[in-house]
Order: C-alpha cells, then sequence, then structure tokens
C-alpha cells in the first residue's frame, strides 16, 4: 500500500492511496472463512460450504468492506504520523479514478482535505471591547428590601376592607348549579391573579360574582382548581360564581432589626440598614451580571472573527459542505440530488468554523478545562436562579432538595450539557475581558437595555457556543474533526460509512 499527500497550498491537500491486492488478500479470506462457518444451506452441514459459494454470494460485499475499514485505518494512521491538522474529514476528490472491483486487483483512491488554518492570538491585545457593570438604583434597593420585608413579615387577621397583596378566603357557590360549593383561597395580586383585582375594596362577608370563562378564558383544569372544587365537579368550574369573603389575612413586613438582617443574608454580617443596602446593591450588580456576560460574549463574536481574518480554500470547503449534504440525502434515502450551496449558506458556517476554531485556540492557549464539579456548582446556581434567591440562600433554605434536584439534573445528558457549555462560554468570557482592550462602564440596568439596544451587534446566526468535540475537548491525534454548525457536521472518522464502489 502506497499513501502520500499532494498540498496546494496551506489552504487544502489531497491525499492519495493506492491498495494493492497483498493489502486485503488475507483480510477478505478471513472474514469469508468466518461467514463459511455460519453459514446454513441446503445441502450442507453448517461450515461444510464450499468455500467457492461463499467467496461468489459475499466476495464483492466483503471486499468492499475490508478495502473501507483499510482506508480508514491508513488515513487516520497517516494524519497522525505526519501531524496534520484539518477541518472536518477526508472527502473523496472529485476527479477520483473510477474503480472496477470485479476485474481489478489494485485501486487508487484521491481525498481532499481542507487544512485547518493557523491562529495568531495577538489580536486581542489591542481589540476594543466594553464591559458594562449594573449599579443599583435607590428604588431598586427600596424595592428590594420591602420585598424582603414582605417575605420576612408576619400574617395578621384584618377587618377593613380587602388591599393587593392580601389573602382571602372565600365560600364559593356556583351561580347555574347551586349544588356545586367549595371554599377556597388566593393571594390578590394583579400579575399572578388578574381576576382577584374584583375583590379589592370588598369586606368581610360580601359577595363578589366572578365569570370564570371570562376571566379563565375557557381553562376547566385551573379554573377548578382555583375554586378548590373535587375531582368529579371539575367540568362545573365554569360560568358565574359567587365568592363570600370569610377571611382577610395581611401580610405585616418585618421589622429593620438585627433578626431581619440575618434571615435576609444569612451568610452576611449586616447588623445596619445601610449595610443591608450595600449587600443588595452587590447582589443586584451579581445578577445583572450574568446578562451582561452573555451579551459581552455574543457581541464580541463578529470582531474577533473579523479581526483574526481566518483563510480558507473557499472552493474546496464548498465541495466538502456540498458532500455531506449529499451524504445525508443518501443516508436518508433520498434519490434527487441535494440542493447546491448557497452563499449565505456558506457564509454562516465559515462564521461558524472560525469561531470554533478561536474558541479551540483559546481553550488550548489558556488550558480551558471544565470539571464535574463546576457543572455540579453550575447545577446549584441554575437552581438557585429559578428560585430568585442567592446560592448560598438556596442552599440554607432548600437543604435535601436541593440536593436531590442537583442529582436529577445530573442524571439528564442534555442538562449536563447544556451546564458544560454555559461552563465554558464563561471561562471564554473571562480571557476575553483578561485579554481583550476592555473598557469598564457603571450604568444602571435601565441604561444598559438602551446601551444594547442601540449598540449591539445583529445577532449571528452561526453557531457560537463551545462544544464539547471543539474547543473543550483533548486532542487525541492529528485528525480531531472541527464540529462543522448544523447540516454540515462531517463524519466521525474518514471514509467511514464512505461508498467506493
Amino acid at each position: 500500500m502506497n499513501i502520500f499527500k499532494e498540498q496546494k497550498d496551506n489552504l487544502s491537500a489531497q491525499i492519495k492511496i493506492s491498495i494493492d491486492e497483498p493489502d486485503y488478500q488475507e483480510r477478505v479470506k478471513k472474514e469469508l472463512n468466518k461467514l463459511r462457518g455460519k453459514a446454513q444451506m441446503p445441502g450442507f452441514r453448517q461450515g461444510h460450504v464450499p468455500f467457492s459459494l461463499i467467496q461468489k454470494m459475499y466476495g464483492h460485499a466483503v471486499l468492499l468492506d475490508e478495502i473501507n475499514k483499510i482506508l480508514q485505518e491508513s488515513i487516520e494512521k497517516f494524519l497522525k504520523e505526519e501531524k496534520i491538522n484539518l477541518l472536518g474529514s477526508p472527502f473523496p476528490a472529485a476527479d477520483s479514478p473510477m474503480l472496477d472491483f470485479e476485474n481489478d486487483k489494485q485501486f487508487d483512491f484521491t481525498f481532499n482535505v481542507i487544512l485547518a488554518p493557523e491562529i495568531n492570538l495577538d489580536f486581542l491585545k489591542t481589540l476594543p471591547t466594553t464591559y458594562y457593570k449594573i449599579i443599583a438604583t435607590d428604588d431598586i434597593i427600596d424595592e428590594q428590601i420591602d420585598a424582603l420585608r414582605h417575605r420576612f413579615g408576619t400574617s395578621e387577621e384584618v377587618f377593613d376592607s380587602v388591599k393587593v397583596h392580601d389573602y382571602l378566603y372565600c365560600n364559593c357557590q356556583s351561580l347555574e348549579n347551586k349544588d356545586i360549593q367549595s371554599q377556597t383561597y388566593f393571594f390578590v395580586d394583579e400579575k399572578i391573579n388578574p381576576w382577584a383585582t374584583s375583590f379589592i375594596k370588598h369586606n368581610v362577608n360580601e359577595t363578589v360574582e366572578i365569570d370564570i370563562d371570562k376571566f379563565f378564558d375557557g381553562d376547566v383544569e385551573k379554573a377548578s382548581k382555583t375554586l378548590n372544587l373535587p375531582e368529579e365537579n371539575k367540568s362545573h368550574a365554569t360560568g358565574l360564581f359567587a365568592f363570600t369573603i370569610k377571611k382577610i389575612n395581611r401580610r405585616k413586613q418585618a421589622e429593620l432589626n438585627e433578626d431581619f438582617y440575618k434571615k435576609s443574608y444569612p451568610d452576611k454580617d449586616i447588623t445596619t440598614e445601610k449595610e443591608l443596602r450595600t449587600a443588595i446593591a452587590e447582589a443586584h450588580s451579581e445578577m445583572c451580571d450574568e446578562t451582561v456576560r452573555a451579551w459581552f460574549f455574543n457581541n464580541t463574536f463578529d470582531p474577533i472573527i473579523e479581526a483574526a481574518n481566518l483563510q480558507y480554500d473557499d472552493a474546496m470547503l464548498r465541495q466538502y459542505m456540498y458532500h455531506q449534504k449529499q451524504s445525508k440525502h443518501e443516508k436518508q434515502k433520498q434519490t434527487e440530488e441535494a440542493s447546491p450551496v448557497s452563499d449565505e449558506e456558506f457564509e454562516r458556517v465559515k462564521k461558524g468554523t472560525s469561531w470554533q476554531l478561536i474558541q479551540q485556540k483559546l481553550a488550548d492557549t489558556y488550558k480551558i478545562t471544565v470539571e464535574q464539579d463546576e457543572i455540579k456548582q453550575a447545577a446549584k446556581e441554575q437552581i438557585s436562579r429559578y428560585f430568585g434567591i442567592n446560592l448560598r440562600q438556596a442552599e440554607l433554605q432548600l437543604g435535601e432538595y436541593m440536593t436531590n434536584m442537583v442529582d436529577n439534573v445530573l442524571k439528564d445528558e442534555n442538562q449536563v450539557q447544556d451546564l458544560y457549555i454555559r461552563v465554558m462560554d464563561e471561562k471564554i468570557t473571562e480571557i476575553l475581558k483578561e485579554n481583550t482592550k476592555i473598557t469598564i462602564k457603571e450604568i444602571t440596568w435601565d441604561e444598559f437595555r438602551e446601551a444594547i439596544e442601540t449598540k449591539a451587534l445583529p445577532a449571528p446566526t452561526a453557531q457560537k457556543k463551545t462544544r464539547r468535540s471543539t474547543a473543550s475537548k483533548k486532542k487525541t491525534d492529528s485528525s480531531e474533526e472541527i464540529t462543522f454548525p448544523e447540516e454540515t457536521k462531517p463524519k466521525e472518522k474518514a471514509c467511514k460509512g464512505e461508498k467506493v464502489d
């Protein structure tokens, strides 16, 4: 067997392989003997079918299979030994010689390879970027203090008229069916229960009629739960219902004292309102920073690609993309030809490929890795955000429930992958913050929203996320492939599954 590379330039090359009869003869014979040992045919005992008959029946298919195996093994070995860094995987060249497997003994193959461009990260030092630090306004701090005082306050029965944020206990009765009755309670809040605002300014023992169909949009399931109807009466959660107020409970806000400070921020030593306001401002900035980091990560995408200016053999990259589309058609047993690669599609894939290569270079240069403990920590942070509290509070308040939720998240492969990407993106964000010509600007949340609406770059359509198979994955050999976005993802290994007949 003979294999060598013909390099066109620094962007692409061809690999030519010549496979002779001695390279495959014994392998084919061995596989045919295995088939012979298992073959069962009328007139012959198992394992005693004539070899010539087995060869006639299966010889062609076995030859193709062994040739494919030799191609895969030899290309992988060659790429590793020659330390060739390529994009995707080798694919058959359009000018490959015709093969006659019935008569020829020697088979020649030509494969195109796209070489990965060299990347120099020095451009990052002069790349201008902006990072926003969100500061809390007095209004935001006051609002958060009110929310905390409400959360840690006490509930007491009142005897004046209903106000927003009261809890009402009512007797309910259908005006269309007197037998449909229940007792229920609910929170008076326009966002949570818009219909409940009808009770504002009413007193105990007063009755309010509610059109269930109007307020619940025909959602019988939701209406029956609100009315607290038994299962057998669920279908009657329609029409007009009379709600008679029996009890009004109201939250009494907690006093600003040491006990309140401890409950609000158990992980901090807060003894004054000034210290509380500082803690709230820090928490607000920290919470907003997740959005800021995501915006920063996404909006350095285009400037970095433009500054890196990676070069490709565009013609061969188009051929590769079309080859992948055609292979997908064949796998799906579609008879029509794949559609040509459009300019828009081509630019999208090229941009996504550049970003993945840059991420991989960043990961290699700065030795970025993601450990299992970091994924677990990310799961905890995600859960705490879901409950709207910081991580320390979540661990204290949720306890074993938090542990169980984390365990369930880590059992879901898709969620683990999402968390992995989140952690990797955060690490790359830090690298970009530390290594670009960055300007930090302190602004309020409203100012930030206004800034990104006017200054944000158009959202790119190419894949931007760090993937386990690219930037974060340790290289095992020089044929490690770059994961192309969307439908252009290459096959796992060179020549695997290629048809050669």
